[in-house]
């Protein structure tokens, strides 16, 4: 709980006290550990926290966008579904096409 709030601080956000237990109770179900680990992993709190960061104080962690799910392929999921619905589909495809290519180049083999 103390991670996701100084996490919210540096980013300048606050989570409602029933949305950060909602946070923190997704972090803890035990499809968001990975075997062998005696936590969420790192990678899934930044996502989680990432995506609360954009929540209003007014909507309740049911019903937020993009959603806080456990796990973090479908944490993944859930933030590209929601950027997708934002900006569209080609949109969104083309710009992870054009992240990808920036970073492995491209090559004629």
């Amino acid at each position: 709980e103390a991670w996701f709030e100084q996490r919210l601080k540096q980013t300048g956000r606050r989570l409602t006290n029933e949305q950060l237990k909602y946070v923190v109770k997704q972090a803890c179900d035990t499809t968001a550990i990975a075997e062998g680990e005696q936590g969420p992993s790192i990678l899934y709190c930044q996502l989680a926290a990432r995506a609360a960061a954009t929540w209003h104080s007014w909507t309740t962690p049911q019903e937020a966008l993009p959603a806080v799910v456990p796990g973090v392929q479908p944490m993944l999921d859930a933030l590209l579904d929601h950027t997708e619905r934002r900006f569209g589909r080609e949109f969104t495809s083309t710009a992870l096409a054009a992240m990808t290519f920036a970073v492995n180049g491209l090559s004629a083999t």
